[in-house]
């Protein structure tokens, strides 16, 4: 006796585009009531604002444009820092600077240190007693 193999139903033509565009279109709406509040702080719809997700996006493009503003005083930093050691030729030691008092009260040294991964760098600083 012989039995017809069935075929796996596939789904027709008409349903693959009726899902396909209720997906585009649960996408589209979550796209503006979602994302676009929580990661831009745009919120054409008000529903961003229920859900505090503009507050977020608010907070993510707030902590964006510190983090560009410290990345630029670093640039301009390591500009300063790679000037210096190219005019003084060897670098003074670090002792020497710390053994006279310092004329300017309040200066401030920045040092900036590499690490490569799973290394590290030991960092030793001398402070005047009393201060």
């Amino acid at each position: 006796m012989t039995t017809p193999i069935p075929t796996p139903e596939t789904p027709s033509r008409g349903s693959l585009i009726r899902s396909t565009l209720i997906a585009l279109s649960v996408a589209a709406v979550l796209l503006v009531t979602c994302v676009l509040p929580a990661e831009y702080g745009v919120d054409p719809t008000g529903v961003g604002r229920a859900l505090g997700l503009t507050q977020m996006g608010e907070v993510k493009l707030a902590l964006a444009e510190e983090a560009a503003n410290n990345s630029a005083a670093e640039a301009s930093a390591d500009s300063v820092i790679a000037a210096s050691e190219a005019g003084a030729g060897s670098p003074a030691p670090v002792g020497a600077a710390l053994d006279a008092p310092s004329a300017a009260a309040g200066r401030v040294h920045t040092t900036l240190v590499s690490l490569a991964p799973r290394k590290g760098r030991e960092v030793k600083l001398g402070m005047p007693g009393g201060v």
